[in-house]
C-alpha cells in the first residue's frame, strides 16, 4: 500500500515501496493520487460557493534515506534528492492534475498514458523532462493547452493591448488561474535571509546524530536506504 509520511503546512507527503515489498510502488502511488483528486471534488470551498477544493499532485521515483528523528516525539522521516524532486514536481504542477518526472513515467509506461511537457526549468534541479498523466478524472487537457499557450506567449516576449477597449491580449485569465505559473517572484532580501537561516538550521538538524538514522535497543544507530515513489 501507500504510507502517509507527514503533512507539511498544506502539503501531504506519501510514499510507496519504501519497505522493498512491492515492485509496483509507482502504480500504487499514482492510483492513490488519482483517488485523492476524485475525493477532493466532493469538498466544497467555503469561500467560493459552488466550487470545490483543488489540489496539485507531483510524483518522483528514486532512492532515499529513512529513519527515526526526534527524542521527545520520534517520527519516521525520509531524506534525499528523491523527496525534494517529488516536492518540485508538485510545486511546478497543475491544479487537479498529476505531474511526474521521467523516472516515474518510465516505471508506468504501458499502464498509463502521458503527455510530455518538454524540458522545463525546475528550481534547484535545472532542466528536467516532465510529464502530465492522462486520465479522465483530471482536467489534463485544459492544463496542457494552458501550459502550451503560456509557453508561446513567453517565447514571444511581448504583450498586445487593444487600444479601443484597453483589453489585454495574452494568456487566457481562466487558463492562467487554472494552470500554476512557473515564474519565480523577485527575491525579497529579508525573505532570502530568512530562507537562508532556515536552510542553515535544517542543515544543522540533518547533521545531528539522529537525522536519517534509526537507533536499535542497544543504542546503536542504523541508517537505511530505501527506493520507492514519493508524492
Amino acid at each position: 500500500g501507500c504510507y502517509k509520511v507527514q503533512t507539511i503546512g498544506d502539503a501531504y507527503m506519501a510514499v510507496a515501496g519504501h519497505d522493498n515489498r512491492v515492485e509496483d510502488h509507482a502504480k500504487r502511488l499514482l492510483c492513490f493520487a488519482l483517488d485523492m483528486i476524485e475525493a477532493v471534488k466532493s469538498i466544497q470551498c467555503p469561500r467560493s460557493p459552488g466550487e470545490h477544493m483543488k489540489v496539485r499532485v507531483g510524483m518522483h521515483s528514486g532512492p532515499a534515506y529513512a529513519g527515526i528523528v526526534g527524542m521527545k516525539m520520534p517520527r519516521y522521516c525520509f531524506f534525499g534528492d528523491a523527496v525534494n524532486t517529488a516536492s518540485r514536481m508538485e510545486s511546478n504542477g497543475f491544479p487537479m492534475c498529476v505531474h511526474v518526472s521521467a523516472d516515474t513515467m518510465e516505471l508506468l509506461q504501458g499502464e498509463f498514458d502521458f503527455e510530455a511537457l518538454g524540458l522545463r526549468q525546475i528550481k534547484g534541479k535545472g532542466m528536467m523532462e516532465t510529464y502530465l498523466v492522462v486520465d479522465d478524472r483530471t482536467p489534463w487537457r485544459p492544463a496542457l493547452e494552458g501550459f502550451r499557450r503560456d509557453a508561446v506567449v513567453q517565447s514571444n516576449g511581448s504583450s498586445v493591448t487593444n487600444a479601443e477597449d484597453g483589453s489585454h491580449e495574452g494568456p487566457d485569465r481562466a487558463a492562467s488561474d487554472e494552470v500554476a505559473s512557473n515564474a519565480e517572484p523577485f527575491p525579497d532580501p529579508a525573505a532570502h535571509r530568512h530562507r537562508r537561516q532556515s536552510s542553515n538550521s535544517a542543515a544543522r538538524r540533518d547533521s545531528s546524530p539522529l537525522a536519517g538514522a534509526r537507533t536499535d535497543g542497544k543504542g546503536r544507530r542504523r541508517t537505511m536506504s530505501r527506493s520507492g515513489s514519493f508524492g
